[in-house]
């Protein structure tokens, strides 16, 4: 008997009775699922492909992460590294068993599913066509095997699943924070599974070139753990040999995929109004007050979807670039970063043409103010600074907007409600909130302010806009009629 037959018997001999277990639980279980499962449930022809997913997760629990690390524990490594042959045939016994068990276990559940299905419910089993099927397929198989390589490099099997998870996450780490910064911080704007898919979108990968992907590292996995058992665990040196050996060679395999990842986020980045598609969203579209300049929110359009319908516009569009566009010459500037949006200020109840603007970038630096009521808008997702820009000139006015700004307080408060907010009265004059008073002025121009006008205490709670008709709100249940300029409780 050559040495490649004798291994592999020594994998058999040792490891036929987890095998014979997993048949017979695999069988009992499906057994009494079928029995017990009420007869209307629907979707019975899928039973033997979930009864052979869970035995092929059985499989690789109990024998993958523990091919290598078992020969330690069991203090036979050493006769394997003094019996004559070289290190392959023991590699290759391991490889072809765990390839057989699979097969076989896995095979045998879809059998006893199937056959249980039929006898019991009379129905046929079907192969199981749904669209990502054979990514999770490809994933699931995946773990395991690059658990084997791990198991390679640590001296115990416990930690070959979680050891390969740890790893590959690891050497996808780089190409996640980079798809993230790439977006900026629009990709805060969704839950967390959204937010993956968005930040993914930065690749922009077909399906297909990203099955070859999975193809490939599924192929990687025995080619690292040949290496780091040749170089290292078949060597009698030290003990993490084998594993900075795996970690070189997989570094070395993954330098094409950075390299290839920055190649995507460069591209991504780059924004051209004038070359290709644009898309504008015109949800928080704005003009300032002299109707010369615009400010919109566009985005590099993607040609098609690569992740499905689901996610055709904005998880794979460009980032949000946030212009100020001169509507007179036809000239344009970003006024943000990448990813940022920009928004008329907040409280304006006259969104055809606002004084200013503001800046919202999720990814700026978190900036807790003293008051900030306002930040509870779901617009205004966490305390972020607002930076106020002036719509006319595009310059920073402030760092963020303030509580004087929100309760016009201050001049650019009071300009806000004098130009968006204010109160169109009959004979063409206008009344509005400046510096804890209504001011109104006449047709001259000329300006006085309303006696017992002053707003109460939670007037920054009311939100800046307190236009009501042909009066404004002083509080939460205060108001004043600007035609009689008397003041009033509002009805609870």
């Amino acid at each position: 008997m050559n040495r490649f037959a004798a291994c592999l018997w020594k994998e058999w001999r040792e490891q036929r009775g987890i095998a014979g277990a997993i048949a017979v639980a695999s069988f009992v279980l499906v057994l009494l699922f079928e029995l017990v499962v009420p007869r209307s449930r629907v979707g019975r022809e899928d039973d033997a492909g979930l009864a052979a997913l869970l035995t092929f997760a059985t499989v690789a629990l109990a024998f993958f992460g523990d091919a290598f690390a078992g020969e330690e524990r069991r203090s036979t490594l050493d006769f394997l590294r003094r019996t004559p042959g070289g290190w392959w045939p023991p590699f290759a016994a391991k490889y072809t068993f765990l390839l057989a068990v699979s097969l076989v276990l896995t095979g045998w559940a879809w059998c006893c599913g199937a056959s249980a299905t039929w006898l019991i419910h009379g129905v046929a089993p079907a192969l199981n066509k749904k669209v990502g099927v054979e990514r999770i397929v490809e994933g699931v198989v995946l773990v395991p095997l690059w658990s084997v390589a791990v198991s390679i490099w640590f001296p115990r099997g416990t930690l070959a699943l979680p050891g390969a998870v740890f790893v590959l996450a690891l050497f996808l780490a780089p190409v996640a924070a980079a798809c993230f910064w790439a977006r900026g911080g629009e990709v805060l704007r969704n839950s967390e599974y959204d937010a993956l898919v968005c930040a993914l979108g930065v690749l922009r990968i077909p399906d297909a070139a990203f099955g070859w992907m999975l193809r490939a590292a599924v192929v990687a996995a025995p080619l690292v753990a040949l290496l780091s058992f040749a170089k290292g665990r078949a060597v009698e040196r030290g003990p993490w040999r084998a594993g900075a050996i795996g970690l070189v060679a997989l570094l070395v395999l993954f330098l094409p995929g950075y390299a290839w990842t920055a190649t995507r986020v460069v591209d991504y980045r780059r924004f051209d109004p004038a070359a290709g598609e644009l898309r504008i969203d015109g949800e928080d579209a704005c003009v300032a007050t002299s109707g010369r300049f615009a400010y919109v929110n566009a985005r590099a359009a993607a040609p098609s979807s690569t992740l499905g319908r689901r996610h055709l516009h904005d998880e794979l569009d460009g980032p949000t670039h946030p212009l100020r566009i001169d509507l007179a010459s036809a000239t344009w500037s970003e006024v943000g970063g990448v990813g940022a949006r920009v928004k008329a200020a907040p409280g304006v109840s006259n969104w055809a043409t606002v004084p200013y603007v503001v800046i919202e970038d999720l990814a700026a630096p978190a900036r807790r103010p003293a008051r900030g009521p306002f930040r509870a808008r779901a617009w205004l997702s966490g305390d972020i600074a607002l930076p106020l820009l002036d719509a006319e000139t595009g310059a920073t006015l402030r760092a963020d907007v303030d509580e004087p700004f929100l309760t016009a307080g201050d001049a650019f408060g009071a300009r806000v409600q004098r130009l968006a907010n204010s109160v169109v009265l009959p004979d063409g004059s206008r009344a509005w909130l400046e510096r804890g008073h209504i001011v109104r002025s006449d047709a001259s121009g000329a300006t006085r302010v309303l006696p017992d006008s002053a707003p109460v205490a939670d007037l920054a709670r009311v939100w800046m806009s307190t236009v009501r008709g042909q009066g404004m709100l002083l509080g939460a249940t205060t108001g004043y009629d600007v035609l009689g300029e008397r003041r009033f409780e509002l009805p609870p």
